[in-house]
């Protein structure tokens, strides 16, 4: 059109059908404009001004050229008596958050699906959405495994990754936490996840869907459809021994996450 619209805007957007969120990180940045012209207050018809239909023309194109991505159906060849192992993978940004599933059988790894939502308008801290990322792990994890209950596939295990310190201090901690805080750690060790891991953020999969990346670099990242290089040769570590640099955080006012820790190999 000649001059673009916020209905404009929402039509292209939900052009992009991508049910399993394997496109996330492609499709992040039209959620998070969208939230831009709501907290511009834009309306329905309403032309956008100049700016915002030139950056809005470049997360179109975009768009339209994810829909060339090829993706692999099969995640990879495996017998009914085979165990597999699931990963989920969390982040959080100033402006996004969610979680990514994979499988990994033997030295194979595989992207399952994905899921992304924006940050509320009102605000709310960084500790705070990293948690809310969790959730959409755990209930990731809880749908993956509903829906390969009757495959070929057997989970022996499910694995939440995150690189939130505060997050991982918060699921393990047993003091009285926030009602927020507490409801949401309750949801997450309710998923029954063997373990809740620290991953650095270079290598975690879920910080491309928050900040949002072009269709070139995701049909070539293969962090993103493969995870972490060290995944397909991960073996579970012991529990990390507690020091003094990881201090209790009861509190979800702190906007300020400890240093990224080595990955886990």
């Amino acid at each position: 059109p000649t001059s673009l619209t916020n209905r404009d805007v929402l039509k292209q957007s939900a052009s992009l059908f991508d049910t399993m969120g394997l496109l996330s990180p492609v499709h992040v940045q039209a959620k998070i404009f969208i939230q831009q012209l709501w907290s511009h207050k834009c309306t329905w018809d309403e032309a956008l001004s100049p700016a915002l239909a030139a950056q809005w023309l470049q997360i179109s194109a975009e768009l339209i050229s994810a829909r060339t991505t090829m993706i692999n159906r099969k995640y990879f060849i495996c017998s009914p008596s085979d165990v597999v192992e699931l990963h989920v993978f969390c982040d959080a940004s100033k402006c996004a958050y969610g979680a990514a599933a994979y499988l990994r059988y033997k030295q194979s790894t595989a992207l399952v699906m994905a899921k992304t939502r924006v940050k509320p308008l009102k605000a709310i801290s960084l500790p705070r959405l990293e948690l809310l990322a969790t959730v959409i792990g755990a209930r990731l994890a809880n749908f993956v495994k509903s829906a390969l209950r009757d495959s070929s596939v057997m989970i022996i295990q499910s694995i939440l990754w995150t690189d939130s310190q505060i997050t991982l201090h918060w699921i393990a901690c047993e003091k009285s936490l926030p009602v927020f805080v507490s409801n949401r750690v309750r949801e997450v060790n309710n998923a029954n996840f063997v373990a809740h891991l620290h991953c650095a953020s270079k290598d975690n999969p879920a910080d491309l869907l928050t900040r949002g990346i072009t269709t070139k670099q995701l049909q070539q990242s293969s962090l993103w459809w493969h995870g972490p290089q060290w995944l397909a040769e991960f073996v579970r570590p012991s529990p990390p021994i507690a020091t003094e640099t990881v201090l209790p955080c009861l509190s979800d006012c702190c906007e300020v996450d400890t240093p990224n820790m080595p990955s886990q190999q």
